[in-house]
This record gives C-alpha cells, sequence and structure tokens, in this order.
C-alpha cells in the first residue's frame, strides 16, 4: 500500500511529536499531584504520625457519614455522631471494643428503632457491655425493650439486673438474658411482679429447669378469661391434680393476668408429684403416671413431652433443697445458687466444687457454717457487677492487654475526630481535591463538547477509512488524515489543559485568599448618584445630606429643634482700642448677624427662623 519510505518516515515523525506533546501534558498534571504527594509524604515523617491521625479522621468521618446516609440527612449532624462515638471509644475499647462496634451500635440501633436517634455516649458503652456480656446484639435488646416502652438507656441497666438475677441463682446469664430478651412483649400483656425484674426470674427458673417460657404463656393466655380458667381448673381436678392454686378458677385465672413467674412455678411444683428417684439413683416418669401427664398436657395446651421434661427438673431441684442442710440465715437466692451449683455425684449424693475440689454437699456446707470467709468467697460469684466490670473480667490476659493498649493509643485521633479543628482538616481535605474537579467545570469541559469536537477532528480520519474499504487510499491520504487529527487533537488538548490550569490557580486562589483579606477602598470604587433636582450638602469634614433624597416623596423624617443654648467665646486684642468703649452697634449688633448667616448657610438654623438670642461673654486683653 505505502511506496514511499521517506512519507511513511514522515508519519511516525509526527507521531512521535504528538507523543511528546502528550508528555508534556502529563508533566503538568505529575506537577499538580506532586503538591499532595509532597504533603503525604511530610505528613508520613511527621513525629506526631499525622498520617495515622489523618487515616483516623478519615476512617471516623466516613462511619459518620454513612449512618448520616442512612438518616437522610447530610453532613448537619456528622459532627454531633462523631463527638458522641469518640467519647465512647476509651470505654468500649476497655472492654475489648473497637470504633467499628461503636458506630455498629449507633446505626444499627437508629435503624431498629426508626428513628434518626444520636445515642449517648455512655448509653453506647452500657449497650456494647450489654452485648458483650449477654450475647444478645445490641439492636435486638433496644428493640425488644423500646417495644415494652422502655429507653435505649434503660435497657442496658435493665439487662445488668437480669444479668445480676441468673448469676444469684446460677444459672447461665446468657441463656437467661436470650429468654427475656425474646420475651419483653409479654410485659405488655401480663402483669409481672418487679416488671422485667419478675421476667427474668422466669426466666431464670426456665433454664434450670430446661422447660419453654413460651409455654407457659400459651397456657397464661388459656386460662386469661373466666371460660377457660373454669373448664381448666375442672379438667385437672378430675385428671388427679392435687395442686390447690391450679384447681380454683379465681386463683388460676388472677395468676394468668398478674403473676407469669408464679404460675410457672405452680406448675413446676406441680408435675414434682409424677417423678421418682430409680435404683441408679436418678429421676425418672413414674410408669403409671406417664399416661396421665400426657392427659394433663393435652388439657393445659403444652405440646408433647413438655410437662414431662419440667417435671423432672423440678424434681431434681426440689431433691437439692431437701437434702442440703441449710443453717443459719441463707436467703432464697443464696440458696438456689448453692442448689444450682450441686451436681449428683455417685450413690445419688450431691456434691459441691470448692477451691477447685469436688466436696460432699454436707462437707461443704459444714466448712461454710464454720468459716464465713470460705463461704463469701464461695458466693462471689454471685455478687452483683455492672455490665462493664463484667465486660472487662471476660476478657482473657491478651485481650486484656490489647485492649488497654488501644485505649491509650487511638484516644487523641478520636478525640480529635469529634473536634472543630478536626472537621476544618478534612474540610481542608475536601476542598483541596474538590479544587480539580471545580477547575473542570463549565461547558468547554462537558461530555458532550469533548464527543463534538472529536468528532469534528476525526472528519478525515473516517473518510480515509471509508477510503480503505474501497482500496483506493494512498500514503499521502494517510498521511494528510492522521497529521491532520493530530495537530487538532494537539492543539484542542492543549487549550483544555490551559483552561484547567487557569481555572485551578482562580480556584485555588480562592481557596488560599478566601479566609481573611484586607481591602483598601478609594473613592472611585463607588458612584454617587442623586434624585432629580437634588443637590448634596457637604461640610469641610464629611458629607452631611442631599435637598432631595427621597425624590419628591414624602419622607418619614422627623425635623429635629434644638433649643439648647450656644455659648460663643470671644477673645478681643485691644491693641491700644479702650474695650469699654465699644458699642452694642458696633459689635454685637454685627456680631448677631453674622452669626446669623453662618447657622443658614450650614442648615442649622431655617431661613425664616427667628435669630437667637446670644448671650455673649468675651474677655479681653
Amino acid at each position: 500500500m505505502f511506496k514511499e519510505k521517506d512519507d511513511l518516515d514522515g508519519a511516525v515523525n509526527s507521531a512521535a511529536k504528538l507523543t511528546d506533546e502528550f508528555s508534556a501534558i502529563g508533566t503538568e498534571m505529575d506537577n499538580i499531584s506532586g503538591a499532595f504527594e509532597t504533603i503525604n509524604k511530610f505528613a508520613e515523617s511527621n513525629l506526631l504520625n499525622l498520617k495515622g491521625m489523618r487515616d483516623v479522621l478519615l476512617y471516623v468521618d466516613r462511619a459518620a457519614m454513612d449512618i448520616s446516609k442512612s438518616f437522610g440527612l447530610g453532613r448537619e449532624n456528622a459532627t454531633q455522631l462523631k463527638i458522641a462515638m469518640a467519647d465512647a471509644y476509651v470505654e468500649i475499647a476497655k472492654m475489648g471494643g473497637t470504633y467499628k462496634d461503636i458506630a455498629a451500635i449507633q446505626g444499627k440501633v437508629s435503624a431498629d428503632l426508626g428513628r434518626n436517634v444520636i445515642l449517648q455516649s455512655d448509653t453506647i458503652e452500657k449497650l456494647f457491655a450489654a452485648q458483650e456480656v449477654t450475647g444478645q446484639n445490641a439492636e435486638v435488646i433496644t428493640k425488644s425493650f423500646k417495644d415494652a416502652g422502655i429507653s435505649a438507656y434503660l435497657a442496658s441497666e435493665k439487662m445488668g439486673n437480669v444479668v445480676n438475677i441468673a448469676r444469684s441463682q446460677g444459672v447461665n446469664a446468657q441463656a437467661v438474658s436470650k429468654l427475656v430478651v425474646e420475651n419483653m412483649s409479654n410485659l405488655n400483656m401480663y402483669t409481672f411482679q418487679g416488671g422485667v425484674d419478675g421476667l427474668a426470674k422466669m426466666a431464670a427458673q426456665a433454664t434450670s429447669m430446661r422447660i419453654s417460657m413460651q409455654d407457659t404463656f400459651k397456657f397464661a393466655e388459656k386460662v386469661f378469661n373466666p371460660e377457660g380458667a373454669i373448664e381448666t381448673a375442672a379438667a385437672l381436678q378430675r385428671l388427679g391434680v392435687t395442686q390447690s392454686q391450679l384447681l380454683d378458677p379465681l386463683r388460676l385465672m388472677d395468676l394468668a393476668q398478674n403473676d407469669p413467674t408464679e404460675l410457672q412455678n405452680q406448675i413446676t411444683q406441680m408435675t414434682e408429684q409424677f417423678v421418682q428417684l430409680n435404683k441408679e439413683g436418678q429421676f425418672e416418669i413414674m410408669p403409671d403416671a406417664k399416661r396421665q401427664l400426657r392427659e394433663i398436657e393435652t388439657a393445659m395446651g403444652y405440646p408433647s413431652g413438655a410437662l414431662s421434661k419440667m417435671a423432672l427438673g423440678a424434681a431434681e431441684v426440689a431433691d437439692k433443697m431437701s437434702k442440703i442442710r441449710f443453717t443459719g440465715g441463707f436467703s432464697e437466692d443464696e440458696k438456689k445458687f448453692i442448689a444450682n451449683m450441686a451436681e449428683m455425684g455417685p450413690g445419688g449424693t450431691y456434691t459441691l466444687k470448692v477451691d477447685g475440689k469436688d466436696m460432699g454437699i454436707d462437707q461443704a456446707m459444714d466448712l461454710f457454717s464454720k468459716d464465713k470467709n470460705r463461704f463469701n468467697e464461695f458466693m462471689k460469684a454471685s455478687e452483683p457487677k455492672t455490665m462493664e466490670d463484667l465486660a472487662k473480667d471476660q476478657l482473657d490476659t491478651i485481650k486484656s492487654i490489647q485492649s488497654a493498649v488501644n485505649s491509650m493509643m487511638n484516644r487523641t485521633p478520636i478525640a480529635a475526630s469529634g473536634s472543630k479543628v478536626g472537621e476544618s482538616i478534612l474540610g481542608g481535605y475536601r476542598e483541596a481535591y474538590n479544587i480539580p474537579a471545580r477547575a473542570l467545570s463549565g461547558n468547554a469541559f462537558d461530555t458532550e463538547t469533548i464527543r463534538t469536537k472529536f468528532d469534528e477532528l476525526g472528519t478525515g480520519v473516517g473518510d480515509m477509512f471509508e477510503k480503505i474499504k474501497s482500496g483506493k487510499v494512498t500514503l499521502e491520504d494517510f498521511k494528510t488524515a492522521f497529521t491532520s487529527f493530530a495537530e487538532g487533537i494537539n492543539t484542542f488538548l492543549k487549550g483544555e489543559i490551559k483552561s484547567f490550569i487557569d481555572n485551578g490557580k482562580v480556584e485555588t486562589s480562592k481557596v488560599m485568599d478566601g479566609t481573611s483579606k484586607d481591602v483598601t477602598v478609594t473613592g472611585n470604587d463607588f458612584i454617587l448618584k442623586t434624585h432629580p433636582k437634588d443637590s448634596i450638602v457637604f461640610t469641610p469634614e464629611m458629607m452631611v445630606g442631599g435637598t432631595n433624597l427621597f425624590g419628591g416623596q414624602q419622607n418619614s423624617m422627623s425635623e429635629t429643634k434644638n433649643t439648647n443654648d450656644i455659648n460663643l467665646n470671644v477673645t478681643l486684642t485691644s491693641n491700644g482700642v479702650d474695650l469699654n468703649q465699644m458699642t452694642k452697634r458696633d459689635v454685637l449688633e454685627p456680631l448677631v448677624a453674622h452669626m446669623q448667616q453662618i447657622l443658614q448657610a450650614d442648615g442649622l438654623l431655617n431661613k425664616n427662623g427667628s435669630t437667637p438670642n446670644p448671650i455673649i461673654n468675651y474677655q479681653y486683653s
């Protein structure tokens, strides 16, 4: 196709020249990005580790903006979010948490509550502690408690009480917490003695005996009204139940409505009569009672096997309580704690683990009665603690050390993230990187303009390729088309880059000079325009006013009359003249007339106004 080597070399040279032009453009871009790189290198080498602080500021800002985005808001709430979350960081870190945990609690809790609520720092701390200790997510806790009319702040405190109730009875705190959270809605349907604490005690009993609280609530619903209570009480009496409170319809209905915890307790006591201890020392349902128990389950609305499981658990607890010799003043919770900590050993005897050793229950109780300190040490596991203390105590050694270090290392940048200075730094970053974007604004840089220009410049290249299809193209056609295109693109891009750099300088100047600048204003900076027929009155010191400032319109300015005395002190030098011989006609009258002219000229006296009667004090020398 190409026959002339020189022409081909010329085309290559043209392409190389165009490459050089693009390289020059790239250098301009490198200079712009190099400025930012210099700042980064300075930050990295700075002794205060500004890079690390910058990274934390950006991370915190991203987290706050993600939450603000979910709120449907802009940056207006970001600072308040940062302050609340930053203030919670140190305590959260001591409990093994991170800023990510804080942001998750804030974001998920507000989402589940359906409100743009900014949690207080201490609320975040307590919710994180509750989450770690109970195993229930903070948003699940707050939502379940909120459905029962309890605030997020009180929810964490109430969960602390739940955990302490579980600890006091020696049952699994996380299992009890889970049951409480799952059944919080029942606070709206039934009356619990002690509110959440009453529900927690019911959950602790259900956990200890491995029974379902849902089955109890279904039964409570069945006997909630008189008809159901009467029918159920009659059925239980017919089936041989001897528990008196379950056979009285009024008492049964009252327990269902006002004390489900005691209702569950009465049901468990009722099932004990169907259990016996076999030869191996294990509890079992009596053979002749299994059918009876199933009929009772049907009458009460319990699923098959539920009462059998309840009966075995209740019998074990009752057996422990009967065999442990509680001498002295043991509280009910202390008795339950010791009973739940005791485990049946060989021969059907119960043992306790004291000081790491298995000890017979009688031997352990004798030890406790003789040595109060040993008893107190054993009962330490049941003592109430705050959720925060529990969360810290539950950390292993390595995690505890890491948490302490994290709370010290990151507190400064985290605190700075919620400060005005931190917000200013982020604002500076946003402004710096927005300069190039604003520099590329305008019609000259929109995609339609660039696309149209490429189409315009590439017309010759397109025509050349059409000639290639027909086999009529020459080297000269190739050279002309591509040279023209290259030159056009070169000129266009040069103009674009120049505009970009010029605009960038302007935008940068706005940022650098826009904060505080002294401006000198001269008289030439203003144009003074008056109404027709207006004249401006000047004094040597300033412009006083005009005679037609309102353009013929009636103004609301009021006339001010001065009735004060005007004192004029005149000093006369005699120069040999006898001043005592000067008469009123010679001195006072000319002086008064001259004063009147001055006052009228200066606008201090109306032309038709009366001449003041001056009191002239003069001295002569």
